[in-house]
């Protein structure tokens, strides 16, 4: 029956006057008139596509460059580290106590950050935050909020990939932070203050997760205990003891030249600060939940830690060059193999004390002096660029380009630092009523100076006192009234010679 309909339709069509088998649709025929009747528009629409393409070519391209690129790890140990063994030993002794806020203070090119790096790097032990202030990609909230999210978000995909049993934990915290920042981008508006405070907050809640989960339990035994929403005892968390029964690694936050930060969060976004130091306290002293650690070559950023109210809660650490046998072993160990001319060797090793004088235990100086300016350009030790920067420092000090002024007291004052001894040593808040701060506080911000802030840690007390205490090991007598001394001192042992030389000019003229 239909297929008679369909025969019938079919002869109806044959038998209209002018129907045609071959008829075609004109649908479309206007844009091809048009494109006939206008050339010109027809070519740039053509050339408009065609580098559209060409762009989605080059994305899905790159894109893919971007996949095959190796991740590299940054944070690692430095080559050719010289170990200084009791420096390593203070710095282990307090990452394996209570969790602490600590500061290391110390003058540039000490050694800090190979020494704190070449620790943290134990993977056994330790899962590092590293953020060094050097390379900073932020300048305000905005940026601070992009950057921190970022890191935050690669620390705990560090958890998942290092940190057996925890794969799908580290991975889920890590997408929270991804998700949050999603969530900020989306909104239109640049992150503020508050959003900072929720990321603490997110943070604080993602390490209480770390800390909280155990990936031995069954599902059903991790849901029951998730609902007692009970916090992890203390002995859990970072404190002495063992708290690594599920073979956890202790967090560490660490900042790499800490006082950038109020520099880089300038006076406008002094609440941002706060929000950032206040929250770092809470999880370190509070929670106990990890390890912060800022270094920084600043003695100005203990102002910082005085005036937002975070000295109170910190552990105080100052890292001074390495000893005098440490540099000679360095010496004989490592630059003499690196001079081929072994006639020169002798010479250079009955100078040592002569160079030890005015370079000091810098490992950099007497690199850079030997290696380079006497091996290759022929000059003495008082010409050297090490040493010539440094009178050019206290030079320009107490000359300075037109239109500034020296401080008064200033001459005075480094008098006073050329006499000091470790015996006798000048206590900054004395130079300060003496000299007044200004004179002070300029002489630090230039760096001819530093503040030895809390304990050294580079020399060992106990070996200096163990004559006088030795029922106590070296240690002090516990009932003893001595005074706290914070000395300053020239910033290195070459600045210390730099003062002399142009004290003695000035004596002269």
């Amino acid at each position: 029956m239909i297929r008679r309909t369909s025969l019938l339709a079919k002869h109806y069509r044959k038998s209209i006057p002018g129907y045609s088998t071959q008829s075609r649709s004109f649908f479309g025929i206007g844009d091809v008139l048009g494109a006939i009747g206008n050339p010109k528009e027809t070519l740039s629409q053509i050339t408009e596509a065609k580098n559209e393409l060409e762009k989605v070519k080059n994305e899905l391209v790159e894109m893919g460059e971007k996949v095959r690129l190796p991740p590299v790890r940054t944070f690692v140990r430095q080559p050719n580290y010289f170990s200084r063994k009791l420096e390593e030993d203070r710095v282990r002794a307090m990452l394996d106590s209570d969790a602490t806020f600590t500061v290391f203070f110390g003058a540039a090119s000490t050694g800090k950050t190979c020494l704190i790096r070449h620790v943290l790097t134990d993977n056994t032990k330790y899962i590092v935050l590293p953020i060094d202030l050097r390379i900073s990609a932020f300048t305000d909230p905005a940026t601070f909020y992009m950057s921190l999210s970022t890191h935050l978000e690669a620390f705990f995909n560090d958890v998942s990939e290092s940190v057996d049993g925890f794969e799908e934990l580290g991975h889920r915290l890590g997408l929270g932070f991804k998700h949050a920042r999603i969530d900020v981008e989306r909104r239109g508006v640049p992150p503020s203050s508050t959003d900072i405070s929720r990321l603490m907050e997110l943070f604080q809640n993602a390490l209480l997760n770390y800390w909280n989960y155990d990936p031995s339990l069954t599902e059903e035994e991790r849901k029951k205990l998730d609902n007692q929403s009970t916090l992890p005892e203390p002995k859990q968390r970072v404190t002495c003891g063992s708290p690594n029964k599920l073979n956890r690694k202790i967090p560490v936050l660490y900042i790499d030249e800490a006082h950038r930060l109020p520099q880089l969060l300038d006076t406008e976004h002094s609440g941002t600060l706060k929000i950032i130091l206040d929250g770092l306290t809470v999880l370190t002293k509070q929670e106990r939940l990890l390890h912060t650690i800022f270094c920084t070559s600043d003695s100005m950023f203990m102002s910082t830690l005085v005036d937002y109210n975070v000295l109170t809660h910190t552990q105080v650490l100052h890292v001074t060059d390495p000893s005098k046998d440490s540099i000679r072993s360095y010496l004989k160990d490592h630059l003499l193999l690196q001079i081929n001319q072994s006639h020169l060797h002798p010479h250079i090793i009955e100078n040592f004390d002569n160079i030890y004088s005015i370079l000091g235990g810098k490992y950099i100086h007497w690199k850079d002096y030997l290696l380079g300016d006497w091996l290759h350009d022929g000059l003495s030790l008082t010409q050297s660029k090490v040493a010539t920067h440094a009178k050019i420092s206290v030079e320009s000090h107490l000359y300075p380009s037109s239109g500034l002024s020296t401080p008064p007291n200033t001459l005075a004052l480094l008098h006073e630092i050329a006499k000091a001894t470790d015996d006798n040593p000048l206590d900054i808040f004395d130079a300060r009523r003496r000299f007044g701060q200004e004179v002070v506080d300029a002489l630090l911000c230039n760096k001819i100076l530093e503040v030895r802030w809390g304990n050294v840690i580079s020399r060992s007390n106990f070996l200096e006192n163990a004559h006088m205490n030795p029922k106590l090991d070296g240690r002090s007598d516990i009932s003893e009234n001595k005074p706290a001394i914070n000395p300053l001192k020239p910033a290195s042992s070459v600045m210390g010679w730099a003062i002399k030389e142009v004290l003695k000019k000035h004596e002269l003229q």
